[in-house]
């Protein structure tokens, strides 16, 4: 059936992008066709503390042309004071419980892939060169089958991108084969796979935090799935009050930024706010009732 666009429509369409690239902010998922281009922020422990929560589009470096979309991402170790930077996160979390995700160890993390998803020699995948992303499109392939279209093809690419850096010198000790590593991300991710259908590029970066109280260490499987997350533009804070994690076994700083929190950094964060409004209400109501019942005193003596 043909379909034809009336001038009001084509107009606007057209506003709406001249709009956006003037003042960067877009309708919601104005966006989801476009190239992701993730770039990491490095930033000093205030500026990355300002920048957790804000839209991607206000952050320093967010780009926008007609084909490409450059998101600022952090990936940091935080290290020392580390509560008050958790239970911010926890109120977060409830109020976006698709793009926050808290874990306290590495357990989840540390799975290994489950073996039978692949053919023993898919067409699209070679060991050497990593994923024909076309080919592999056509393949319909279950572990992608619920993202839209252009994140499918995002994520194929990301997965290439990973399979690169674990040939770097940003990665160290064992690796994990190229097939061990599609395996991995591909059909045994799938919380990852969820943030990234819920990230539009736009607004809230999706936020990955582990506490890592040292009960279980980082495996090379963790490694690789949090430099996925990186890779997709996520918001990665692996958070250690002894200022040691597992995950540096795997990852350089030329992944990951460190920071150093002190106590100072929430004195006004949103859990102590609230803890404190509640505290002065209970002052208030307190004080209430003392006067109310001074008043009750003084009338019955009367």
């Amino acid at each position: 059936m043909k379909t034809h666009t009336t001038t009001a429509h084509q107009a606007e369409q057209e506003l709406n992008a001249l709009l956006g690239h003037e003042n960067r902010i877009y309708k919601p998922w104005q966006l989801e066709n476009h190239v992701l281009e993730p770039v990491r922020l490095k930033a000093t422990t205030d500026e990355m503390l300002m920048l957790t929560y804000a839209n991607a589009y206000v952050r320093p470096h967010f780009e926008v042309d007609e084909k490409r979309v450059t998101v600022p991402n952090l990936v940091c170790k935080l290290n020392g004071a580390i509560h008050g930077f958790v239970l911010d996160m926890k109120v977060k979390e409830k109020q976006h419980p698709n793009l926050i995700t808290i874990y306290y160890d590495f357990g989840k993390m540390n799975k290994k892939p489950k073996a039978g998803h692949l053919n023993k020699k898919p067409k699209w995948f070679d060991e050497m060169l990593g994923i024909n992303v076309d080919q592999a499109l056509q393949a319909d392939l279950s572990g992608i089958k619920h993202l839209k279209p252009a994140y499918q093809r995002t994520y194929l690419e990301a997965i290439n991108r990973v399979l690169k850096i674990v040939k770097s010198s940003a990665y160290k000790g064992e690796a994990p084969s190229n097939r061990e590593v599609l395996e991995t991300l591909l059909f045994n991710s799938r919380k990852i796979g969820d943030m990234f259908h819920a990230f539009d590029y736009q607004y809230m970066v999706p936020k990955f935090l582990v506490v890592d109280k040292q009960k279980k260490p980082a495996s090379p499987y963790a490694a690789i799935r949090l430099i996925m997350m990186s890779v997709l533009g996520f918001d990665v804070f692996i958070a250690s009050e002894d200022a040691y994690s597992s995950i540096e076994n795997y990852v350089t700083e030329d992944v990951i930024d460190i920071h150093y929190l002190t106590e100072r950094e929430f004195a006004y964060s949103e859990v102590l706010t609230i803890r404190k409004k509640r505290v002065k209400m209970l002052l208030w109501t307190a004080l209430a009732a003392i006067v109310l019942s001074f008043i009750f005193f003084a009338l019955k003596i009367y």
